[in-house]
Formats: C-alpha cells, structure tokens, sequence
C-alpha cells in the first residue's frame, strides 16, 4: 500500500534541491548564503529519515518532516517555501495515515502469533497475544528530529557568527548620511551616501524606491549599489543608478534601504531604512 508521507517527503526534497539550487546560484554575492544553501540540503536529506522513522513511531516522523521542513525555510527563506510546505504535509499525512501503519503492524503481529498455543489457561493465551500485538516505542528515536534541529542551528551560527539571524529588536548597526539624489535624465537618477558600518558584515547592498507626490511608487530599483565584506567602522562612498517607470514620472520622495543578506527583499528585515525629500 502506497503510504503517502512518503510520496510526499521526496517531493519536497525534490523542491528543496531545486531552491537550494537557486540560493547557490545567488551565492556570489555573499559568501554566507553559499552556507545557507548547505544547511537547506542538508535539512532536506535529513526530512527522509521520516521515511525510516514512519514504521517506528509515526509521531516521531511526523516531527522530523516538519523539523526538516522548518530549517529549510529558515535556511533559503523565499527559495524554500514550496519545500517547506510539502514537508508539511508530509507531516501531517504521516499523523492521518497512523492508523494504516498501526493495522499492517497489528495484522503482521497477529499472524505471527496466531499459530502458538498455550494449553490449560485461556487468560495467559489471550493475554500474550494482547503484548505480543502491543509494540512500544523506542524512546531513543526522539534523538533524530532533535539531533537534526542540533546540527542545522549550528550551522546557521556559522552563517551568522554574531546571531544577527536571530536578533530581534536590534540597534541601527549601520550609519548613512548625506543622501543625494541627482537626476541624469531618461528616468535615472544617481543615489549616493556616505556609510560607515557599526559591525563587520559579510555582504550589504543598497534599494531603492521612487515616490510621487501622491506616495505613489513609481520606480523600485533593487540593485543599486553592493559591497563584499566591509568592515567595521569602514568609510564607503556610496554611489548607484537607480530608476522610475518611465521619464514621465517625477519622483518626490525616495526609499533608501540598505540589506545584508541578497535574499532579503521584504523592508522589515533591512538594516537600514530612510526616507528622503528629493528636491
């Protein structure tokens, strides 16, 4: 009988290979991202061990597809969603299809004990059979999910030796000042700043958004500027191209956000964020 958590659990390692793929692709922009990459392959091959565990204990299965699943998407963010979300699934198959595990387990069982005979004692007969039918579980096998969740939050650690990953709340570690915004006509405008780095990074780019007078966006620019471990308290001139939809459209304001991971691309998780008047 086909056993669905299965099916798909190498699906979504399939998908995780394929966004694992893409993170290294984007890796030659920070050097961190190529260790993302291997903690998502490593956390997608470690999901098949919920093939393994599934005939054993399907919770502890069910807990490793997810466990797999969430380092993935921590791991390669956007590149791991649809592998995160099949591993999930598998999870949750692995929950729905315990009861066909615990029959096939129980009919094998059965069968094996149905031809042993205990004479003088009905009790003892019925009773045998009832532990010989009863297969608990190895306690020893909560180890794996756990070890797994272990070996890929050190290797986030690795990605990330100053815990920005896991920082919430954290104070501006970058410092920006004299934003200027120049248009060179046909819609491009050259953004410059000077920025000084409060902490060593591994990689940081620059984005940049145009507003009208309405705070319309008419313009998003997400590569203007980027720099390969700058150093703390390092002086960098600043200076980029960035574009508005077309010639037409006359920008009021500007966004300039500043990342240090390229796979970022959501304004909550940059490090820097300013709104400039563009006179």
């Amino acid at each position: 009988m086909v056993k669905y958590n299965y099916v798909l659990a190498i699906v979504a390692l399939i998908f995780t290979l394929i966004g694992v793929f893409f993170a290294f692709f984007v890796s030659i922009f920070a050097d961190e991202i190529a260790v993302l990459a291997t903690s998502a392959l490593l956390s997608g091959i470690l999901g098949l061990l919920g093939i393994w565990l599934f005939d054993k204990d399907y919770k502890i299965a069910a807990v490793q597809y997810i466990v797999s699943g969430v380092c993935v998407l921590i791991s390669i963010s956007m590149f791991g969603i649809i592998g995160f979300v099949f591993y999930l699934i598998a999870g949750i198959l692995a929950i729905v299809e315990k009861d066909k595990s615990k029959q096939m387990n129980t009919q094998t069982t059965t069968t094996a004990t149905s031809n042993v005979h205990y004479f003088g004692d009905s009790n003892q007969n019925q009773e045998s059979q009832q532990q010989a039918t009863t297969v608990p579980s190895d306690k020893r096998l909560w180890s794996v999910p756990i070890i797994t969740f272990i070996v890929i939050f050190a290797i986030l650690l690795i990605a990330y030796p100053n815990g920005g990953f896991f920082n919430f709340g954290e104070t501006e570690t970058l410092d920006v000042s004299n934003v200027s915004i120049t248009s060179d006509g046909y819609s491009m405008y050259t953004v410059s700043c000077d920025v000084v780095p409060k902490q060593a990074y591994d990689y940081l780019e620059m984005e940049v958004i145009f507003y009208d007078s309405n705070n319309a966006q008419i313009g998003k620019s997400t590569l203007v500027w980027n720099v390969n471990n700058p150093t703390e308290n390092q002086q960098i001139k600043v200076s980029g191209t960035a574009m508005t939809n077309n010639q037409n459209s006359v920008p009021k304001t500007a966004e300039i956000i500043f990342y240090d991971n390229v796979l970022n691309s959501d304004p909550t998780d940059a490090i820097y964020d300013q709104n400039v008047t563009i006179n």
